[in-house]
Parts: C-alpha cells; structure tokens; sequence
C-alpha cells in the first residue's frame, strides 16, 4: 500500500515537471503547479478515506480505559504496602508498650469497601503475645482466627 501511494506520487511528480517545462512562464504555469500539488496531496490522503472515525474513538477509549485501570492497580498497590507499613508498625509499637519483643506480618485484601485486614502474625512467644492478642482484637476490631501467633 505504501508502496502504491510512492508511486503514484512520483509518476504524477514526473508528468508534472513534464507538463511545467512545457509551459511559457505565467499564469498557467501556477495554475499547473497548484493542480499538481492538490493532485499528489489527494494521492497522498487517498489512503485515509477508507478509515472509520468510529473505529479510531472505540480504540482510543480501549487505550484509555486500560491504562486508567494500570494507574489505578498501581495507585492500589502503593495504598496497601502503605498501609501494611502502618499497620505493622502500630503492632509493633503496641507490643513493645506491653514489654514484649515482637516482629509482626500483616496480610491485606483490597476490596470495594477499601482495604480488609486478612491476617496479621505476630512473631513472639504464644504466652507473651495473649494479652497483645485480645487488646488488637478489640482496638482493631478483628476476629481471633486473624490474630495468630508465631514462635519466634
């Protein structure tokens, strides 16, 4: 296709040199050179009328609509591990309140409500953490089956 498009333009580009050397200086020289550049700029768009406009704004929307849902995956995952950083050092600072050493895991699922707490681990001995279990429980609102503990 391209191929055609050069050709034609250069075999109209001949005849018109052609045409040009024929022609005393004047008037009608320009009409010619006007007529021959209006003759190889339709041979140059003639490939553009075969295009739906319909079909180029269905494609862009795709385009769009995929990379706002690539932005919004990533702005989702920057919220969780921001959040995952928050959560781990809030139990973290709660359990070095209660005087225990403790390392914590936290695990989030984004849902349509916002960001859910799945499980949390909390890296400490079973004995020491039983307290820090029950005040997480009640501050944060969450079920004992999240809470679990680890032998660190």
């Amino acid at each position: 296709m391209l191929w055609e498009i050069v050709r034609q333009g250069a075999l109209l580009s001949f005849a018109g040199a052609g045409m040009m050397l024929l022609l005393p200086e004047g008037a009608g020289r320009r009409v010619l050179a006007l007529a021959l550049g209006a003759a190889v700029a339709v041979c140059l768009l003639a490939p553009l009328d075969g295009i739906d406009a319909g079909e180029i704004r269905r494609a862009l929307q795709t385009y769009f609509a995929a990379q706002t849902a690539a932005e919004q995956e990533e702005e989702i995952s920057v919220q969780k591990e921001i959040l995952h950083g928050q959560i781990v050092a809030y139990i973290e600072n709660r359990a070095w309140e209660h005087g225990i050493s403790c390392t914590a895991e936290a695990e989030l699922r984004h849902t349509e409500e916002g960001f859910r707490v799945t499980e949390i681990i909390l890296h400490a001995g079973e004995a020491e953490t039983a307290e820090l279990r029950r005040a997480l429980q009640k501050e944060l609102g969450l079920g004992e089956e999240i809470i679990r503990c680890r032998q660190s």
